[in-house]
């Protein structure tokens, strides 16, 4: 790559920057010096060149003349004011890149002042410049090239740059160059030191393309580019937390977007945010770049709107032409004004006709003569009508040519506008219909349809996932009729049900639950009383509770109980299952009265219908027991040891149930004064956890900090550290720094440490761990307690913690319909 970049404007005193190429290529050689007259090969794709130059270059020299800022077109319109001005653009993009940015001034030229230029290049006025005087032209040569040859190798001697860190989709082939959009982005994000650029248009218009062309080339600037589907406001925090462990950061915006921004530039993408208020928390934390596609117009300074239209005639004639090469431009012409140079209707238009045998003219005409029957089916208003017309066609081509994936792809109607596994149509191949049935249960004809799917154009394919878009799901439920909607959701249902993601305490499930999460609510599971729906929904809410969401937990589970309880009654199985979860996530909130309320009911039911030693009835007494003693009652200590005997008795002495309640009858004997016992029953409870669950498994974790507590209650904080300090590295990598289980931890750290004189390690270990607990406080809307109080939370309007004798009981051993969960 070349070391030296020459900029200069055609018929600006040509002659200083074409003598200024010769001198430097004698001096440094002709691979080492860049002047686009000089060195653009013929053939070569010279935009893509000159910005490639522009990157790699070490040092770029603007050689700017007596006339430079006043150029004009033949219009008398200044030049450097023009979006698409390519002195100005090759300016803006080293100044954004970092570069040591010369001006040269010609004679007679004055240093620039910061008004003649338009913002984007600005920070040109306030570069140092050099002078090439015609009356001194070889002295002041022979100091710039000095100058130039102190610097260049002190920059090859320097270190690598950076690792950088790119999550993008992948950009499609073919796509077009939209120029004077992506010169307006350029010139916003250049306009302002963390800039907020919103792209608002109508479906389709081809917002998010433009985004991701705009993140793809100007990537090398930034060493983070990030992009986060914002479509489903609840998923944008998972997505955030992604970035903070690969960026090794807090996962809470402020300190994740502080972190990023002291590296440097980055941009951070929201791809679909149609609701302003749902990212505000996410831009009020001010990441450097923002770049948001966005339905929706409401956009509060300091964002900035960028319309996005659609294509012209010309953009759309090169995108059919590119994709079908043989399409005369008349024809595609012809084509684009039927689609409305929509851009996703064109991008449609050409993928179906690229794998059918249609001509452009039939489809054409096939388009007019159904635009009347689609827009009867219930396209809302502004939805272009060749944009249904054209997904109607290609439906009809996939059932004509795939049967299986035009319903593959009728199937994602139902499902949430996020991934879908493919894998979970192979297992679910045995309960689908024909032709599906057959296709799904062949690893590679599964394969042969998704890629059938894909080629329509109509569900995006990612590996190992379908992922299909809000608008086209939109359209697919309202061209069908009530009967095929239900029979399609149905299934749908028995897709995300196929394969069970296992135990929510396991951390190996938590991938998949994390997968199926959003189309459960898509699929309006709360109103399903399908058991295999019904068990799955409320193990989600088990697994929202263990990665520590039990406000979303609640309230999934919330809505469930009120449809299946008017559905089924009160004492239906699913009902009382229900009841046990919601007890579950109001226990986790700190609501302790209405947790112990529900938790009765499910006892006097399982007492009565199960009798008093069957398993799921112990389970129920075990949360009963639970609940009491987080509410101090005086009867949790025989509780405790009353369901512990008839566990072992019935369960066996290492059933996992049965060492969860060992546990909490431990927390009761620390807290009566009996540590030694306390002690002696935590190390065979932690003992047969580790052999039964794993080490990592949260429940032997949890059973290390209370072995941890009763060393240190005992008088040995040395080997309660030790201890403590191995479980909070598990917990941090299982959980994350910000999981009230680690916090938990950390906390009983800080009085290890605080027990053995370490002061000063204790204090910056609870300053940090507190100001973590008050975030996930006001992230849950909950009050937070920890294993015991300290210094730094005391009287702080939290709740009140238990004494360091205890840690926090077990309440998660219950079952749901179908099996342990």
């Amino acid at each position: 790559m070349n070391a030296i970049f020459v900029n200069f404007r055609n018929g600006d005193d040509n002659y200083a920057a074409g003598m200024l190429y010769l001198e430097l290529v004698a001096s440094f050689g002709e691979n080492r010096v860049f002047r686009s007259t000089d060195s653009l090969r013929p053939g070569e794709d010279w935009e893509t060149s000159i910005l490639d130059n522009v990157r790699g270059c070490q040092v770029f020299l603007a050689v700017i003349g007596r006339g430079w800022p006043n150029a004009s077109d033949d219009h008398g319109r200044k030049r450097l004011w023009q979006r698409g001005d390519w002195v100005r653009r090759e300016i803006a993009l080293a100044l954004r890149e970092g570069k040591e940015v010369i001006p040269v001034l010609l004679h007679g030229r004055e240093r620039l002042k910061t008004g003649q230029l338009p913002p984007s290049i600005r920070e040109l006025a306030k570069r140092q410049s050099v002078r090439l005087d015609h009356r001194r032209l070889r002295a002041d040569l022979a100091a710039l090239i000095d100058d130039l040859a102190r610097r260049l190798p002190a920059r090859e001697a320097g270190q690598p740059p950076p690792a950088r860190a790119t999550a993008l989709p992948v950009r499609p082939s073919g796509a077009v160059h939209r120029r004077d959009l992506l010169a307006r982005i350029e010139d916003t994000m250049a306009g302002s030191p963390c800039p907020v650029v919103v792209l608002h248009g109508r479906p389709g218009a081809g917002k998010t393309q433009l985004a991701l062309e705009y993140a793809d080339r100007h990537r090398e600037e930034h060493h983070t580019t990030w992009w986060v589907s914002a479509a489903h406001p609840q998923l944008v925090t998972e997505q955030l937390r992604e970035l903070a462990r690969f960026a090794s950061a807090e996962a809470e915006p402020e300190p994740l977007f502080g972190k990023l921004n002291d590296g440097g530039r980055w941009l951070l993408v929201l791809d679909g945010a149609d609701d302003p208020a749902a990212v505000a928390r996410v831009l009020a934390a001010r990441p450097d770049r923002v770049l948001i596609t966005s339905r929706d117009g409401r956009w509060a300074p300091p964002a900035t709107l960028v319309g996005v239209p659609g294509f012209s005639r010309t953009e759309s004639v090169a995108l059919l032409t590119g994709c079908l090469g043989d399409l005369d431009p008349a024809e595609a012409g012809e084509l684009a004004e039927a689609l409305d140079d929509l851009p996703l209707a064109v991008a449609q238009a050409a993928t179906f006709l690229r794998g059918s045998t249609l001509t452009a003219g039939r489809y054409r005409a096939l388009l007019a003569t159904r635009t009347g029957e689609m827009l009867d089916r219930g396209m809302s208003a502004g939805h272009p009508r060749s944009l249904a017309g054209a997904w109607s066609l290609a439906l009809d081509s996939l059932r004509s040519t795939h049967p299986a994936a035009a319903e593959l792809a009728r199937l994602c109607a139902f499902l949430a506008a996020a991934p879908v596994p493919v894998d979970l149509f192979e297992t679910a191949a045995p309960s689908l219909a024909e032709p599906l049935r057959s296709v799904a249960a062949d690893p590679i004809a599964l394969d042969d349809a998704v890629t059938a799917v894909a080629r329509s154009g109509l569900v995006e394919v990612f590996p190992a996932q379908l992922r299909p878009h809000a608008l086209f799901q939109s359209y697919l439920r309202d061209v069908m009729t009530a009967e095929e909607a239900t029979a399609a959701r149905e299934t749908a249902r028995t897709v995300i049900t196929a394969d069970h993601p296992g135990d929510p305490r396991s951390s190996s499930s938590w991938a998949r639950h994390a997968a199926l999460l959003p189309h459960l609510a898509a699929l309006e599971f709360p109103r399903s009383t399908d058991p295999r729906c019904c068990r799955l929904l409320l193990d989600a809410s088990h697994y929202l509770v263990v990665l520590g969401d039990a406000g979303t937990a609640h309230d999934l589970v919330s809505a469930a109980r009120t449809h299946w309880s008017a559905a089924l009654g009160e004492e239906h199985e699913i009902v009382v299952a229900a009841t046990s979860h919601l007890a579950r996530a109001c226990f986790q909130l700190g609501r302790y009265p209405q947790a112990l309320a529900f938790d009765k009911r499910v006892l006097a039911y399982r007492r009565r219908v199960l009798g008093p030693d069957h398993e799921d009835t112990l389970a129920a007494a075990h949360d009963v027991a639970a609940d009491a003693w987080a509410l101090s009652s005086r009867d949790s200590m025989p509780m405790h040891e009353d369901v512990v005997r008839r566990r072992r008795d019935i369960l066996g002495p290492d059933h996992p149930d049965t060492l969860r309640s060992a546990h909490n009858l431990a927390v009761q004997l620390r807290a009566a004064g009996s540590l030694e016992e306390a002690r002696d029953l935590d190390r065979d409870t932690h003992s047969r956890f580790r052999r039964v669950l794993g080490d990592d498994h949260p429940d032997t974790m949890r059973s290390a900090r209370a072995v941890a507590v009763d060393l240190r209650l005992l008088g040995r904080p040395h080997e309660a550290r030790v201890l403590d300090e191995d479980t909070l590295t598990r917990l941090t990598r299982v959980f994350g720094q910000d999981h009230i289980e680690t916090l938990r931890c950390a906390n009983g750290l800080v009085l290890d440490l605080r027990a053995l004189g370490a002061w000063e390690e204790a204090d910056r270990l609870d300053r940090d761990n507190h100001a973590r607990l008050q975030r996930l406080g006001r992230q849950s809307g909950s009050r937070i307690m920890v294993d015991s109080p300290s210094p730094g939370n005391s009287g702080s309007g939290t709740q009140r913690s238990p004494s360091e004798t205890s840690t926090a009981p077990v309440s998660v051993n219950r079952r749901s319909p179908g099996g342990p969960t």
